[in-house]
């Protein structure tokens, strides 16, 4: 991991209850999404080859069936150029497509718990303090990643997207093995791709 991934391994770790999850970096995708069946020799093996060598930041899976919960990168201001930005559309199109929600964090100097947990849909209640220097981690010092976040006095209404504020809807997903699965999703989608796992009994 570069300085910046394993400082935000280590925020992560913290913020997240420490019974339900547990966190893995830098996993091949290929060890979460397959190609679907039906598909030729030459098509599968074309389809492998776009994800064979690829792999995200980290991985948080359920603590007790290390079932992948989340899929995370933390984007950097190399995903500007363009073939990362290729790259990251492919990586949303195809962990959609498997169920597995991926969830992108922007660099920056330092994340609040409040954050985190907002961001993954942990918490109903916006952050307030976009920029502290959270859990005594810090990232290295470069440029923080430019980020859009919504103005303090801006409160979103219960159950709309904590990024946008637009409402969330509930689709079903297939999931790993073909399970039909539930999440919430921006209404604003694709434009905005917030997408939280419902939790499950």
């Amino acid at each position: 991991m570069s300085h910046a991934e394993g400082s935000f391994f280590q925020v992560l770790e913290t913020a997240l209850p420490a019974d339900q999850y547990r966190l893995f970096g830098k996993v091949r995708v290929e060890d979460l999404i397959v190609v679907k069946s039906g598909l030729s020799r030459e098509g599968r093996q074309s389809a492998r080859n776009r994800i064979r060598s690829r792999h995200v930041d980290i991985v948080v899976v359920d603590s007790k069936t290390f079932v992948p919960v989340w899929a995370i990168e933390l984007d950097d201001k190399s995903h500007r150029a363009k073939d990362r930005q290729e790259r990251d559309e492919f990586l949303d199109r195809a962990f959609e497509a498997a169920g597995l929600p991926l969830i992108r964090f922007p660099a920056k100097r330092g994340y609040s718990r409040e954050f985190i947990l907002s961001t993954l849909g942990l918490s109903d209640t916006p952050d307030k303090t976009p920029e502290p220097i959270a859990l005594g981690v810090q990232a290295p010092s470069e440029e923080p990643e430019p980020v859009t976040e919504p103005a303090p006095a801006a409160v979103p209404e219960p159950g709309n997207c904590s990024r946008c504020y637009a409402p969330m809807k509930i689709r079903n997903i297939k999931g790993a093995g073909g399970k039909t699965v539930q999440v919430k999703v921006c209404s604003r989608y694709p434009k905005c791709r917030r997408m939280v796992p419902l939790s499950t009994s």
